[in-house]
């Protein structure tokens, strides 16, 4: 019966740990968003709404 607890413990410990981890990494800077959506335009411009393509 003990050992069941010391899992149920360690199985809690770690998905607390990987859920504070997660929710601390979801943070993304304003300028790494205006970033990633000026690289997307301007991929979309070249690949996508090109004068290139027939």
């Amino acid at each position: 019966m003990q050992r069941k607890g010391i899992w149920g413990s360690l199985t809690l410990i770690v998905l607390v740990s990987g859920l504070a981890w997660g929710l601390t990494n979801l943070h993304i800077s304003q300028a790494q968003a205006s970033q990633a959506v000026t690289t997307y335009n301007q991929w979309k411009k070249a690949y996508v709404a090109g004068k290139s393509q027939k």
